[in-house]
């Protein structure tokens, strides 16, 4: 793979990809939602597939559109939740479990069971375990306890 400018050389000036190089400023106040935004601004943008279990609330798996590597030695991931109105502490199930068992798996969707993820994101009430509701099959985990 070519780089698109092998003839460029420090310290001359970059030169604009478009013919009219300005920006647009984005207001989030102005704009109806970000999500659109943030969810075409950052691509290939990995979806996390988490899977939690406590014994309080029992399994979890759902899928988060914002995930990412954080650094290498230790690995070190991360991924993002908003919270949950529909329960009285306001928080996601995969969060309640996380608070409780101090345990959760985070996969890398694949585009081959994406209907089966994509069911996950439904409203379930807090111990309805997706696995079960989306038919994905359970693998166990070598050191923690959810699957």
């Amino acid at each position: 793979t070519q780089p698109p400018h092998p003839e460029w050389r420090p310290p001359q000036p970059q030169p604009m990809p478009f013919a009219d190089a300005s920006h647009v400023r984005l207001d989030p106040a102005e704009l109806a939602s970000c999500y659109p935004l943030m969810i075409s601004a950052f691509v290939p943008r990995p979806i996390a597939f988490v899977s939690s279990f406590s014994d309080k609330y029992g399994g979890n798996l759902a899928p988060y559109s914002y995930a990412g590597c954080f650094g290498h030695d230790p690995p070190t991931v991360a991924f993002s939740m908003v919270s949950n109105r529909a329960n009285a502490d306001g928080k996601k199930d995969t969060l309640a479990n996380i608070d409780e068992s101090g345990e959760f798996v985070l996969n890398i969707m694949s585009e081959w069971y994406v209907e089966a993820a994509n069911h996950c994101c439904g409203s379930f009430k807090r111990g309805v375990d997706e696995f079960d509701e989306s038919g994905l099959t359970r693998a166990p985990s070598s050191v923690v306890r959810p699957p």
